[in-house]
């Protein structure tokens, strides 16, 4: 991995396990790390939300379309369901840095997934 010191908002490409079951993201994917900066710096790990460029139920609470970024071929779309725990050795290469306002918009997608009253529904 890069000495790039990782921080919260950063997107890399990931190396996700194969063997994962269902609609379950895998393979090498961008991914927004989403864990707390204190943590970066002291843990072997980083929470991070999958991207996908498959432009599905964007008007989920718990998905949040990016606008078009340096850095990714394809506009993308975070995926606040889906969060993994991961080693920072499985960081494959650092893509852009997302500012506090979209970071804003990424954890109100996170939260919108852990709601236990969500049900998945688009507010109207």
């Amino acid at each position: 991995m890069n000495v790039r010191r990782v921080r919260r908002g950063d997107i890399y490409y990931v190396d996700l396990p194969e063997e994962l079951a269902g609609s379950e993201q895998s393979g090498r994917r961008p991914a927004v790390i989403t864990q707390s900066n204190w943590l970066n710096v002291s843990s072997p790990n980083v929470i991070i939300a999958c991207l996908t460029s498959q432009i599905k139920n964007p008007n989920m609470e718990c998905h949040f379309v990016l606008p078009l970024l340096k850095g990714l071929p394809l506009q993308t779309m975070v995926l606040g369901e889906q969060r993994y725990t991961i080693s920072k050795e499985r960081l494959l290469e650092f893509r852009c840095h997302l500012g506090r306002k979209l970071m804003r918009k990424v954890t109100r997608a996170i939260r919108a997934a852990e709601r236990e009253d969500y049900d998945g529904m688009p507010l109207v």
